[in-house]
């Protein structure tokens, strides 16, 4: 699932790249791109969180899921620099006096978007082959099953999530984080312009530069939210707490970035709410794949996945309402309702005993 969700975001990529070339780039055709691309991601997603399970020992999934936090964060700081990069590099060997044929190659690329998006394709295939010389185990399932169908697997992934009722609470309480927290994004801009105009003008710094530096901020402080989980490890037991307390902290940081006028309060709001989302989503990754068998975890990741993120683009739409009112009041409410839903599962016993009913790891668990 892995190998063919790559080979198939290369082949969109690809395409794209080819009808750049030919400059007949239109609409459908990047809203169709996004459509597959958003498809095979979530494949590819559920498959690769599934395999975590079978090449890590259960008491080293916090950690390893904070490796990938972190290397997540790392690369949403790299890419778009090196995108930028490719895009100026056609114009940039033009302009050199000792070219090789390779540079002659690359001056001549038509559109400054063909050559990032071309690499993007040729780094995918490269990915899916490096699958060839790697052996994942698949687990085995415990029971006899008919013919498979797609309708019967999501049945399958539903019911599951709905007979632990500690499972569903969470699962909807990320579901609010993430209504809650799209329109932080989409209204930022806003937030800036009507808010931080003052106090950035009065030091000399531009709106583009804040807005960079925002960026940058929350980049920065996921990566190293990313490292602090890896190197600490997380939680061994009762991680829902790993989960609960930083969905508290981010939804009230998302208060104070919606009420501040200082741009220095805001760029460290921003900062704390993306250093606390490897330590969230590392334990809440680790929950899912210690309380799910190994044989189930594709079919109910999947559709932890879509019931959980189904909500962020209904944010994302709510936000031009929410905008025309006060862009900071509403991105405060709604940091607010994020941080009292997070709150009242600490008396949800569903959700705190979650997983009471899963045996604890031995302290030297032999790694299969």
């Amino acid at each position: 699932m892995i190998f063919w969700a790559n080979v198939g975001s290369g082949l969109v990529s690809l395409s794209l790249a080819v009808v750049l070339s030919m400059g007949a780039l239109r609409l459908w055709i990047v809203v169709a791109a996004m459509v597959l691309y958003g498809s095979l991601q979530c494949l590819h997603t559920s498959a690769f969180e599934t395999s975590y399970a079978m090449l890590v020992r259960p008491s080293e999934l916090p950690r390893a899921n904070g490796m990938m936090q972190t290397v997540m964060s790392i690369a949403g700081i790299l890419s778009p620099g090196i995108a930028a990069g490719l895009m100026a590099l056609p114009g940039v060997l033009d302009k050199s006096p000792n070219q090789t044929w390779v540079a002659r190659l690359l001056a001549r690329v038509p559109n400054g978007a063909v050559l990032p998006v071309a690499v993007d394709a040729l780094v995918v295939f490269i990915a899916a082959g490096s699958l060839l010389f790697l052996r994942i185990p698949s687990p085995r399932a415990s029971t006899e099953k008919g013919r498979p169908s797609l309708v019967a697997d999501i049945r399958e992934g539903m019911a599951f999530i709905g007979r632990r009722r500690g499972l569903l609470w969470l699962l909807a309480t990320f579901a609010v984080m993430n209504f809650c927290s799209a329109p932080a994004g989409v209204l930022r801009p806003m937030i800036v312009r009507d808010n931080l105009a003052a106090d950035y003008a009065g030091l000399g710094l531009s709106y583009e530069g804040v807005l960079a530096l925002m960026t940058s901020a929350g980049s920065i402080g996921g990566v190293i939210g990313g490292f602090a989980v890896t190197a600490w490890g997380g939680l061994r037991r009762k991680r829902v707490y790993g989960v609960l307390v930083p969905l508290v902290i981010s939804g009230l940081a998302q208060v104070v970035f919606g009420l501040s006028s200082g741009i220095y309060v805001s760029v460290g709001a921003i900062a704390l709410n993306m250093f606390l989302v490897p330590f969230a989503n590392s334990h809440s990754q680790s929950i899912w794949q210690t309380v799910t068998p190994h044989e189930m975890q594709g079919r109910v990741f999947a559709v932890r996945r879509v019931a959980a993120q189904f909500t962020s683009p209904l944010g994302t739409a709510l936000s031009g309402a929410l905008g025309a009112v006060d862009p900071g009041l509403a991105v405060a409410l709604c940091g607010a309702v994020a941080a009292a839903v997070s709150l009242l599962q600490f008396v949800n016993r569903k959700v705190t005993t979650l997983e009471d009913d899963v045996p604890a790891p031995a302290p030297k668990e032999a790694a299969s």
